[in-house]
């Protein structure tokens, strides 16, 4: 597993949606153009119902972008303490889990050379967990209701535009 292919699919992804919402609001403003006006039909809303919706799209989009762009300039703590931009491989009661964390929009699962990949925030219950630990370190947590034994085998750093192991 490598960092530099997990920010390059975390980055596709956000890409991805980025073109899908705004595909979806140019069809959306398409349609509003044939839809029915207050002054045609009083009864009809379906009009202001979908702007709403492509507002909420639109706010989506530029939600996106920040999250492009704070991956573009991720700066991750030096060495092998866990930070926003570090991949973790860990195990989690005997279990190999990879966890990237990002500065936004986490809850994505990604496969990576044939390995899931979850995406958090430091404000995931996860993401809390792990700020601050150290390669190597183990300790338990509380996950789903289940007390864990942990231990972060490995750290990567990822930079935008590089890599440190």
């Amino acid at each position: 597993m490598d960092g530099a292919g997990v920010l390059k699919n975390v980055t596709a992804s956000l890409e991805g949606r980025i073109a899908t919402a705004e595909r979806e609001i140019r069809r959306l403003k398409q349609d509003m153009r044939d839809m029915p006006t207050r002054m045609q039909s009083r009864y009809d809303t379906s009009r202001e119902e979908t702007s709403v919706i492509v507002d909420a799209l639109v706010r989506k989009v530029i939600e996106f972008r920040e999250a492009l762009r704070e991956l573009g300039s991720l700066n991750p703590p030096p060495g092998k303490s866990v930070g926003i931009g570090s991949l973790v491989r860990m195990m989690v009661g005997g279990q190999r889990l990879y966890v990237f964390l990002v500065p936004s929009i986490g809850g994505e699962r990604l496969i990576v050379d044939d390995e899931t990949v979850v995406t958090v925030t430091q404000a995931a219950p996860l993401g809390a967990i792990l700020m601050n630990r150290e390669e190597g370190e183990a300790f338990s947590a509380e996950i789903n209701g289940q007390e864990r034994a942990i231990v972060v085998d490995r750290v990567l750093q990822c930079r935008a535009g590089s890599l440190t192991d």
